[in-house]
């Protein structure tokens, strides 16, 4: 199986390495996932699988799981923190935010974004795709008073401004140097991307009549998949395609 690898900027608490190794051991044998994060939450992280066997023990093979605590705005840092971890830009490689860039300033979150595109893209470059889960709509009356509780809570969406829309997003990713790009709500992705078998049982573990407000949020969140060549995937094959 040709190798692959996942990139988690902002990685936190997840537990994306453990459920897919427990999971989809197979398909995780060529695997090798890396996670970076501000050095305490990464520390804090390591205390907590040396802690729990069952984690410890999937996380002791070091070809299969890399964790090295950085600053996502200080670039050379990410970038000498994978290479100490062992990531091979010839690999295709992919790259998951989840509710993390938009938290920057637009000029960091902007510069990670192009550096991504640029460590994987080009020429010898094993390709990528770049997938994103964040929050937009900050006009609306909705979105103003989500932007505002956040910023009460002492994390301000500090580039909701500057990338609002589905549209806006991905323009961003095509200026920065992904080839092919496709934006949607969680709304589309809900009702549109996901198994219907999959949607039916989440729905039967509890009646759930706030539609309409429910609608709401869910318009205002979005995924963005971006993609650049070389890892033989496209927004289309992923059956993510703008329509």
């Amino acid at each position: 199986m040709r190798p692959r690898q996942i990139v988690t900027l902002g990685a936190g608490s997840d537990t994306l390495f453990f459920r897919l190794r427990t999971q989809h051991a197979a398909l995780t044998d060529a695997l090798t996932v890396f996670e970076t994060d501000f050095p305490d939450v990464i520390a804090r992280k390591r205390d907590i699988i040396a802690a729990h066997e069952p984690m410890r023990a999937l996380a002791a093979d070091p070809a299969r799981y890399r964790t090295f605590g950085s600053d996502l705005r200080d670039l050379d840092a990410v970038a000498e923190g994978l290479t100490s971890c062992g990531f091979d830009p010839n690999v295709p490689t992919l790259f998951l935010s989840e509710c993390v860039l938009i938290y920057l300033d637009t000029q960091h979150s902007d510069a990670l974004i192009k550096w991504a595109a640029g460590a994987v893209g080009g020429a010898g470059g094993g390709g990528g795709v770049f997938v994103t889960y964040e929050q937009i709509l900050p006009g609306d009356p909705f979105g103003a008073m989500m932007v505002r509780n956040i910023a009460a809570r002492g994390c301000p969406l500090r580039s909701i401004a500057d990338y609002p829309s589905l549209a806006s997003l991905k323009t961003r990713y095509t200026r920065l140097g992904w080839t092919e790009t496709a934006v949607r709500d969680m709304n589309d992705v809900y009702y549109n991307f996901l198994a219907k078998d999959e949607v039916k049982r989440i729905e039967r573990l509890e009646i759930f009549d706030e539609l309409e407000e429910w609608h709401l949020i869910q318009a205002h969140y979005c995924m963005t998949v971006a993609v650049v060549p070389g890892s033989g995937v496209t927004t289309e094959a992923m059956g993510f395609a703008p329509r």
